[in-house]
């Protein structure tokens, strides 16, 4: 004959089911590797990206083999070879660093913190070369600032100094890539970072144009064919170079986001375009003349033919008014 038990209640202790859950799950992202790529690889978006630089700086700076110039910009990515060799410069270039921020890490919170130098190599060499000082005195036919305008210090000052080591016939170009207008595929936290010390660019013109300049510009797109992991690894060399105030951290969390939103739908080649805010002066026809700020307009925007009837007009010559 079976016994048949009672059904005892169990008891369940809460701390038991507290300690360790069973909807909680660990999980852990590999961090994505990339080739390794040359250093000279690692500061350059690429030949053809170059290139079409060099054919905005022919367009715009009109620079001719007899003319010397001074090139303002960083270190990496600097284009002075390649503007001595497509303009088959008589006279090497004139280099100088901007160098207005270095950077110290803080363990505490993965941050970079960006150090101000009182004086940058750029501004004290033309505070000297536009000085009273006749041995130190220097006149420059071309001047280019290569997307380093946001590290002088006092841009409204070594705009003027610059001014004053122009050739009567000279000119000043400026490159600039504005953080809120940008194309690159930036993560959220580096468009925050970037976005918090942009300087407007219209400062930028008004500071040229109290020099005395006429001042021109533009929105440039350049193209841009850039592989996935090859971005990732300029991302982590941090470049563009303006990526120097981000911390190991920041990028490496940025790198986590881009690859499960914006680059995890793209192709592994992007094909995208860099604006880039590009600005010219030099110094008025007439002397004493109030200078003028224009935007350029090289390339209209037309409209396509799909989207609006075209008008077509035609002058009649006085034979076929008869017939009318």
């Amino acid at each position: 004959m079976l016994a048949i038990r009672e059904p005892r209640e169990v008891a369940i202790r809460w701390s038991s089911i507290t300690t360790a859950p069973c909807s909680v799950i660990s999980e852990s992202s590999p961090r994505p590797t990339t080739p390794r790529y040359p250093q000279r690889e690692l500061s350059s978006f690429g030949n053809d990206y170059d290139e079409n630089i060099l054919q905005l700086i022919h367009a715009h700076l009109e620079v001719d083999a007899h003319h010397t110039v001074a090139y303002v910009g960083h270190m990496r990515g600097n284009l002075v070879e390649k503007m001595e060799k497509h303009f088959c410069l008589l006279t090497p270039i004139t280099v100088l660093y901007p160098g207005g921020v270095t950077y110290k890490d803080i363990a505490e919170n993965s941050r970079r913190l960006a150090l101000k130098i009182s004086q940058t190599p750029a501004e004290e060499f033309f505070a000297s070369a536009s000085g009273n000082l006749p041995e130190q005195k220097r006149k420059f036919d071309r001047i280019f600032i290569n997307n380093s305008v946001q590290n002088l210090n006092d841009f409204e000052l070594t705009f003027t100094r610059m001014r004053k080591c122009l050739e009567e016939s000279g000119k000043i170009m400026i490159l600039h890539r504005p953080t809120s207008i940008t194309t690159l595929p930036y993560f959220n936290k580096a468009r925050e970072i970037l976005g918090s010390i942009e300087i407007p660019f219209m400062k930028i013109i008004t500071a040229l144009q109290k020099t005395g300049c006429d001042v021109r510009w533009d929105l440039e797109h350049v193209p841009l064919v850039l592989e996935k992991i090859k971005w990732i690894a300029l991302l982590r060399n941090r470049f563009p170079t303006e990526l120097e105030i981000l911390s190991d951290n920041e990028i490496e969390d940025g790198i986590r986001e881009l690859l499960n939103g914006t680059l995890n739908y793209l192709t592994p080649v992007m094909e995208l375009e860099d604006r880039l805010i590009l600005i010219t002066g030099t110094p008025p026809d007439t002397p004493g003349s109030y200078p003028a700020v224009q935007r350029i307009v090289s390339r209209p925007q037309l409209p396509y033919s799909e989207l609006l009837d075209l008008e077509y007009t035609l002058t009649l010559t006085n034979p076929m008014k008869r017939f009318l």
